[in-house]
């Protein structure tokens, strides 16, 4: 088993660095020269659970392991992290998430905090890689399990911060405010690019430093030296509680690779969400030897799918009376996405089991359209131990819920994919999704997420940012609010403008504003006298921006 875990440890490393040689500043990469961070379009709650926002940021795995060669790992069995990261005018934000088999509840050693469960951030500001500290580089530590308001705490951080434990160790969530930060307000602006590095240290009884593993480098120096640290860009691009999903930019090859140029426009997002009640062990699979991501784009002929599957061990269609216990990627779409707890005529469930094609003949993958499989093998000095798969995945209109009407600029759709994991005679050794962690998603269309069709050509905030930070939508007033608030939006020039509120499920609830309104600012009433109680997002569609933010209906 450790020897398939080393299979996939640098697996993981090969394919992502292969993958993100095609990459643009409109995507976002696991691993790449420069990590994207997104902008929030709504800023999470800072309590340590991954608001819904998050799910849409894609999980960066820290694979580098300090001061160790791979073989000399005492036991990433039990210590692994992923981190996510946003920015805003505000705050720099950080969601990490820890696999910890041994968590140490009692800080035992005060003197030396970096021998503690921690977790440290190292921030350039001006990203010059000098090989000694200056005023615009630091070194942040949170020691688990402490939170602000403790005494006598030996994390040195001072912003807002939550620790939650977790069947499998715990999560981390930070925001970093902007006056705080190395360049205080200078720091957080679009195309800002900043010396970043991110470490866990994992203790073990009396063992200090058991591990300690990094997002870009295995040199334990980061302490002193800055010229170790990788470099993060702020982008423009929005991460959203709702996804969107961008038109392609030119004609797919559906051949299961990443051709260059053909997948820029979209975004990778990593599969975290394990389907309930799996028991620890089980947890466990998904940073070992299961681990998925996907992207996704549209255009006027089909919604297209790319996905990454790394396991350690594919079964192929060993099941053809039960197809869902093999390894296979599952896709739920509702073209109304009106969120009903029933399927109807606009809700579908498709599924493609490994290793079948659109050719074979009696065949138990549930789609009719054009799709490819390409295994990833033969890694160097490993015997060709088969670790991983792609997906490439065309859905014709003709056959997505609603046809030629489901492919269209801004569309809401329902949107849920899974991929489920077989290991011997065990079926669903592991289920992950981007969504939900409920397994009914097969008959509950109310479980699935939501994406937005986005026609970049003429929403893309980030070819014009000068004219996308002249628009405006400010936070609505009174907020939180009881029935009724105004919404205020500012237009550079005359523009066709688009003020709509959804609710926390992605349903549209109310379309204030839909024409042509003349520069200047403007202001709408938003009543929510016939809605619940709770968190309502408004986005703002003008000229070559998108904008949302969230506010609160309490009755």
């Amino acid at each position: 088993m450790r020897n398939l875990f080393k299979v996939f440890v640098l697996l993981l490393v090969v394919l992502i660095a292969t993958s993100a040689t095609a990459g643009t500043k409109k995507q976002q990469t696991i691993l790449s020269d420069k990590l994207q961070v997104l902008r929030a379009s709504v800023a999470p709650t800072i309590d340590g659970q991954l608001d819904p926002i998050w799910k849409s940021v894609t999980a960066v795995p820290m694979l580098r392991v300090e001061g160790h060669a791979l073989d000399t790992i005492i036991s990433m069995h039990e210590h692994f992290a992923k981190y996510r990261a946003m920015w805003d005018d505000d705050n720099l934000y950080l969601f990490v998430e820890v696999i910890d088999s041994s968590l140490r509840a009692v800080i035992p050693d005060r003197s030396s905090p970096w021998n503690d469960d921690c977790i440290e951030v190292f921030l350039d500001g001006k990203n010059n890689k000098g090989t000694t500290y200056d005023t615009n580089c630091v070194q942040w530590r949170w020691v688990y399990p402490e939170l602000p308001v403790d005494t006598g705490k030996i994390s040195s951080m001072q912003g807002e911060w939550a620790y939650t434990n977790t069947p499998t160790g715990y999560n981390f969530e930070i925001a970093i405010p902007s006056d705080k930060l190395p360049g205080g307000y200078n720091f957080l602006g679009e195309d800002n690019d900043i010396g970043f590095e991110i470490s866990n240290g994992d203790r073990s009884a009396d063992i200090p430093q058991r591990t300690v593993i990094h997002w870009w480098t295995n040199n334990g120096l980061t302490w002193q030296n800055p010229s170790l640290f990788g470099t993060a860009t702020l982008v423009a691009k929005e991460a959203s509680p709702i996804m969107n999903v961008y038109k392609a930019e030119g004609s797919v090859t559906i051949d299961g690779q990443m051709d260059v140029g053909e997948w820029d426009v979209a975004d990778e997002v990593t599969m975290n969400q394990v389907e309930g009640g799996r028991p620890l062990d089980s947890l466990l699979v998904r940073w070992q030897d299961h681990m998925t991501s996907f992207r996704a784009m549209w255009d006027d002929d089909n919604l297209y799918l790319f996905v990454t599957k790394l396991d350690s061990s594919f079964e192929g269609a060993v099941d053809k009376s039960s197809p869902w216990n093999n390894d296979c990627i599952e896709v739920f779409l509702d073209g109304k996405n009106n969120k009903g707890t029933t399927y109807d005529t606009n809700c579908v469930q498709w599924r493609w089991v490994y290793p079948e094609l659109p050719a074979d003949t009696g065949k138990i993958s549930g789609i009719k359209g054009e799709w490819a499989t390409q295994l990833i093998t033969s890694i160097p000095g490993f015997g060709g131990t088969i670790t991983g798969v792609n997906f490439e995945i065309a859905i014709p209109k003709e056959d997505l819920p609603g046809g030629y009407n489901f492919l269209a600029a801004d569309n809401n759709v329902g949107f849920e994919v899974s991929s489920g994991s077989r290991a011997g005679s065990v079926p669903q050794k592991s289920v992950l999704h981007w969504w939900t962690t409920n397994g009914l998603t097969w008959q509950n269309p109310s479980l699935f997420g939501t994406i937005l069709l986005v026609d970049q050509s003429e929403t893309d905030v980030e070819t014009l940012p000068n004219v996308a930070s002249e628009y405006r939508l400010k936070q609505n007033y009174p907020n939180p609010f009881n029935p009724s608030t105004k919404i205020t939006y500012s237009v550079p020039t005359t523009s066709k403008v688009r003020l709509t509120v959804y609710n926390i499920l992605g349903m549209e609830v109310a379309e204030l504003v839909n024409g042509v309104r003349a520069a200047g600012t403007h202001e709408a009433t938003f009543s929510g006298h016939n809605l619940a109680s709770g968190v309502y997002f408004y986005r703002l569609q003008a000229g070559n921006i998108i904008q949302t933010k969230k506010m609160l209906l309490l009755k």
